[in-house]
């Protein structure tokens, strides 16, 4: 695995079968969320991130120069359907990070509650 650099960090490049592809240090190893392929070197694994699933790994593929996520970071991701980005973006913000993966129901549910409550 070769590391992107401090602009974009927990992101790797590796070579496989298909050419250079794209890795991220799971922030949760021995988990799968969408059946991702799993590079496991030593006791870290790595996901592949798939440019062709999401547009920010398109992006870097294609030479991003920087995309402005760092370790630690808190990141609000709206529009996230169903979370193939925002999964990777945590392995991207780390531990010390937040993310928020949101669509149109999950803000319905909020506000639904949220003015349910302040009635109350």
């Amino acid at each position: 695995m070769n590391p992107l650099g401090p602009k974009f960090p927990n992101v790797f490049e590796h070579e496989t079968d298909k050419g250079k592809s794209l890795f991220t240090k799971s922030l949760l190893p021995g988990t799968k969320h969408f059946e991702e392929f799993i590079q496991k070197e030593g006791e870290q694994e790595f996901r592949f991130w798939d440019p062709f699933k999401s547009k920010l790994a398109a992006a870097i593929v294609k030479r991003l120069a920087q995309c402005g996520i760092k370790e630690g970071d808190k990141v609000l991701y709206l529009g996230a359907s169903h979370g193939y980005t925002p999964s990777f973006m945590s392995d991207v913000v780390g531990k010390k990070g937040f993310g928020i993966k949101s669509t149109a129901a999950v803000f319905q549910n909020f506000f639904e509650f949220f003015f349910s409550s302040a009635r109350s």
